[in-house]
């Protein structure tokens, strides 16, 4: 059980910074 829970706390983590990553780029682009 504790497996799927660090699978999906990674996945979330991963969605988290490629969203992060992907408004940080565009602001920086809009600037």
């Amino acid at each position: 059980m504790s497996g799927v829970v660090a699978y999906v706390g990674i996945i979330g983590a991963f969605t988290v910074a490629a969203v992060g990553l992907y408004y940080g780029f565009r602001a920086l682009k809009l600037l």
